[in-house]
């Protein structure tokens, strides 16, 4: 986005999802923040199974209105995991181990 449309353009669509993952933690109850760069990041210690399809779905939605009301040009993509790990460490080498995987093998 940012070689296509500029920088202004990219950090339009960084407001617009950190805006959306704001909004869902008030609506979970869950933890969001940004990684770095243009990587996001939610933790959600719900028990139920599928809560996090769920959250994703709702991002899904917040996302494609927010970009539609933002005029935002662009087709913005987000592809996202469910890490584990019995301990922060292993948990944070999984989450970093997955972005390293979706970073390697983007979709078209």
């Amino acid at each position: 986005m940012n070689d296509k449309y500029g920088h202004a353009e990219g950090d339009n669509a960084l407001i617009s999802i950190a805006e959306c993952m704001i909004q869902l933690a008030g609506e979970y109850n869950i933890f969001v923040a940004r990684y770095g760069g243009d990587e996001f990041m939610m933790l959600d210690y719900g028990t139920e199974l599928l809560e996090p399809v769920r959250v994703m779905e709702r991002l899904h939605f917040l996302i494609a209105k927010k970009c539609e009301e933002k005029k935002i040009r662009e087709q913005v993509l987000y592809p996202w995991g469910i890490p584990w790990g019995e301990d922060l460490v292993s948990f944070y080498h999984n989450l970093h181990y997955g972005l390293f995987l979706i970073k390697a093998c983007p979709v078209a």
